[in-house]
């Protein structure tokens, strides 16, 4: 990481095998030059879930009140995602993370504890986080500006339905 050359051999036993192998190769070195250009914050989703357990006190119309809870439910979802597919309950974890004052705890889902992620070598490029957020932002208002939704469910949704089915699903 500080301007030297490598060469990366990657073989595999079928083209399949090594086109996926060459994807996560090119996603691997596209990350680190992402990490040299803004550096990197801490892994396992653990800055958006802080983020989205801060006190907000906003005067806003339902339908805004109903779209910002809905985003800051979104930020949890990645760390909630990761504990629980370790076997853990995020109910659990999730209180021992946000207590803890320094912005490098978090969970380490192969070991299934809380470490400083730092020291862990669990960390996410900056401008990937901060891209995917502004991404998925853009996505879900285009989603909402919409006068119309195809939906396999047959629920009629309304803003007011919208924090019912989002917390029930």
């Amino acid at each position: 990481m500080t301007g030297g050359v490598a060469t990366i051999l990657i073989g595999a036993l079928t083209a399949i095998e090594l086109a996926e192998k060459k994807d996560r190769y090119e996603d691997a070195v596209n990350a680190v030059r992402a990490m040299l250009n803004e550096g990197y914050i801490p892994g396992a989703g653990t800055p958006l879930m802080t983020i989205s357990y801060n006190e907000y006190t906003l005067d806003l119309p339902l339908a805004q009140q109903t779209a910002f809870t809905a985003y800051l439910k979104a930020l949890r979802k990645p760390a909630h995602k990761l504990i629980s597919s370790s076997g853990k309950e995020p109910e659990n974890i999730v209180p021992k993370i946000l207590k803890d004052e320094s912005m490098w705890k978090g969970f380490d889902a192969k070991n299934g504890n809380i470490v400083d992620l730092k020291s862990a070598g669990i960390i996410d490029p900056y401008k990937i986080v901060n891209n995917s957020v502004i991404y998925a932002s853009n996505i879900a208002e285009q989603f909402m500006s919409l006068n119309a939704i195809i939906t396999s469910d047959m629920k009629q949704l309304s803003i007011e339905s919208l924090d019912e089915v989002l917390n029930n699903g």
